[in-house]
């Protein structure tokens, strides 16, 4: 890399005693990016590491070819003389180039790079030229200025021709002429007036000595027109002579010089600042050279392994190109180019403008409603992995999720969060506030970025009060006999003026089986099962119950909501035997007896009939057996406080024995 870029801007006269110049340039130019004198343009796009340029050649803004160029080549395109210097190749990547063009007339214009100047007028008292760089903007009158990196010179109507003319001699540039046709003179009252007669651009003009008169695009200036031998007392329409003439030309020269930022020579192991940066130079590497860019803390931004040459290795970062310029056995020159509007801004902020909004200002209570968070970035760097978290008031509830992130935003962009909460409590009631933990990348920080909070605003509501009422009406037998299902129905009404969730809860005794149904939950001993109401609607629930054992139950319902439970109802369910389980019988028989004598030799026989009288007790045992119906596997049959898992089909056998014997 040169110390410094030289731009000849020269215009390119041709005539019989003035040698040519020409405007001449030798830019950087960042790719992609193009180059533009006039009607012609070279946009140079794809670079190869070997340094070939693809340029593509567009002339009055139609394409006209393409080539490609190896560092030292040149070409031409019509006027323009082009030759490609060599390449810079880094995280950007640039190209010098050289060029040579005739001039700049008004309204014409020269591009080099992001760098773009046009001709605005010219004339002999001056010139306007419009300047811009990096959306700045200017129109320059003063012959010398500066924009960006650029320090410009100019010179307005420059003199092409300044000599002798004779007659069918002409001073041409670049296809524009002033011929000298012929001298003339006339001789009245011993006066004698000169002058000439000249063709500029196939257009006739005459001019007396002395006399300067603009002809598009040369000042012509006829010092004097002298005739050669006597004139006499008359005139000389076409005389023997010859014309002193100075002609220029309604156009620029300019002559642009770009100069580095700051030539640093250091040894290995050295640092030097350069603009917010420190650059430093870490070691060679035969003919090249390790960089390393860090922040103020010393921490590494960036580094790169810098040569010189014809193909050439640059370090750039965020507003700084380091270019290697020589290098020795003891020490490396460096060139620094710098661009303050790409540093890192120190006095770039971050700010994250956190909204609360509701769609309606009033609600009611224990209805849901949507608090809105809009989130937008007002600041100017971008913020990232912010975690956003809503904490409402202590009047109302969260019903949804109250965290949610962002993986990024960029300045200006905007996000939309809703929260659903419900009002727990009427009257005026807070919001509450958002709280957002975002990061803030800077490069110049010690840590490179910066971990920020933002609070958001809180706003109110006003809450209409509500009322949660429920009716509860059980319906069941007074009394059912053991082992035998039977139903208890419950009937709940909402007397209240809202809709809240809500559910029927019974608390079911220990010796009390239960069948679920569909819908139904047991939870806590109790079974659940929800009953969402409008007002003034209600809702008839069955539960299919089997006593274990007798006794005297007592259940307790009620409805659940999350602000409380409501209309408690206690009712009591006799359990009685099923029937007498024990029969007792007693039979009696009466019995005569009578004797009968018969004589029999020396002996007598005597026969006796007795009757006898006999109680006998007998015992009979019965038997009851209760059948319970088969219950599907959709379905549960519970028991509370007996342990006995009941399955399908099951029977329970209740059996009493009461004996006596005699």
């Amino acid at each position: 890399m040169k110390k410094e870029f030289l731009f000849f801007i020269i215009l390119s006269l041709v005539s019989a005693s003035v040698p040519v110049s020409s405007l001449s340039a030798e830019a950087l130019v960042k790719l992609p990016g193009s180059v533009t004198v006039d009607d012609i343009s070279l946009r140079f796009g794809d670079l190869s590491i070997d340094g070939k340029l693809l340029v593509d050649v567009y002339v009055d803004g139609s394409y006209y070819r393409s080539m490609i160029l190896l560092p030292g080549e040149n070409t031409s395109i019509g006027d323009l003389k082009f030759e490609y210097k060599g390449a810079y190749i880094g995280s950007e990547s640039f190209v010098v180039i050289d060029l040579e063009y005739p001039y700049l007339l008004a309204g014409d214009e020269l591009t080099l790079g992001g760098y773009r100047f046009r001709v605005l007028s010219v004339d002999q008292k001056g010139f306007k030229i419009n300047a811009t760089y990096k959306g700045e903007s200017k129109i320059f009158t003063q012959p010398s200025f500066k924009i960006g990196h650029l320090q410009v010179k100019v010179n307005s109507t420059p003199m092409v021709f300044d000599g002798v003319l004779n007659p069918g001699e002409n001073v041409t540039v670049n296809g524009h002429y002033v011929k000298l046709v012929k001298i003339w003179a006339s001789n009245s009252s011993g006066k004698v007036v000169s002058g000439a007669v000249f063709e500029i651009d196939g257009e006739s003009y005459s001019l007396e000595s002395g006399e300067s008169k603009v002809i598009q695009p040369f000042v012509v200036n006829l010092k004097s027109a002298t005739i050669v031998g006597e004139l006499g007392e008359g005139s000389c329409d076409n005389c023997n002579g010859y014309a002193e003439v100075s002609i220029g030309l309604l156009a620029v020269s300019m002559e642009v010089k770009t100069v580095p930022d700051a030539q640093i020579k250091l040894s290995p192991g050295q640092t030097a600042s350069v603009g917010p940066y420190i650059l430093r130079y870490d070691y060679p590497l035969g003919d090249a050279v390790k960089v390393s860019l860090l922040n103020s803390c010393g921490q590494k931004l960036a580094e790169g392994r810098l040569t010189s040459g014809g193909v050439s290795y640059v370090l750039t970062y965020h507003g700084v190109i380091v270019g290697l310029d020589n290098i020795s056995s003891e020490s490396a020159e460096f060139v620094v180019f710098l661009d303050p509007s790409e540093f890192p801004d120190v006095t770039k902020t971050a700010n994250l403008l956190m909204s609360l909004e509701v769609e309606n200002r009033s609600v009611k209570q224990y209805v849901p409603f949507d608090v809105v968070l809009r989130v937008k970035n007002t600041g100017s760097v971008p913020l990232k992995n912010a975690v956003i978290t809503f904490e409402p008031s202590k009047g109302l509830k969260l019903l949804s999720k109250g965290t949610v992130s962002i993986n990024s935003i960029a300045p200006g962009e905007e996000a939309v969060f809703k929260f659903r909460v419900v009002s727990i409590q009427s009257g005026t009631v807070e919001l509450g506030r958002a709280y957002a933990t975002v990061l803030a990348p800077f490069e110049l920080a010690c840590s490179h970025c910066a971990i920020l909070t933002f609070t958001s605003n809180t706003g109110n509501v006003t809450v209409e009060p509500s009322i949660i009422q429920y009716e509860l009406l059980p319906t069941s037998p007074e009394s059912v006999p053991v082992g035998v299902p039977f139903n208890l129905s419950l009937t709940v009404r909402n007397t209240g003026d809202v809709s809240v969730p809500a559910n029927l809860s019974l608390d079911v005794p220990s010796g009390i089986g239960v069948e679920l149904s569909e819908g139904m939950k047991l939870k806590n001993g109790a079974v659940v099962v929800p009953v969402n109401l409008a007002p003034g609607s209600g809702k008839t629930l069955v539960f299919k119950l089997v006593p274990a054992s007798p006794g005297n139950y007592s259940f307790t319902a009620l409805v659940g909501t999350p602000y409380g439970g409501y209309s408690p109802v206690k009712f009591s369910i006799e359990v009685v035997p099923s029937g007498e389980a024990v029969i007792t019988r007693t039979e009696c028989a009466n019995e005569t007896v009578s004797a009968t004598v018969i004589p029999t030799g020396n002996h007598t026989a005597v026969t006796i009939t007795s009757v006898t009288t006999v109680t006998e007790y007998k015992t009979k045992t019965v038997t009851s057996t209760v059948e319970v119906p088969y219950t599907p596997f959709t379905t549960k049959l519970l028991w509370f406080g007996v342990g006995v898992a009941i399955g399908a089909g099951a029977i329970i056998a209740v059996a009493w024995y009461m004996a006596r014997s005699s």
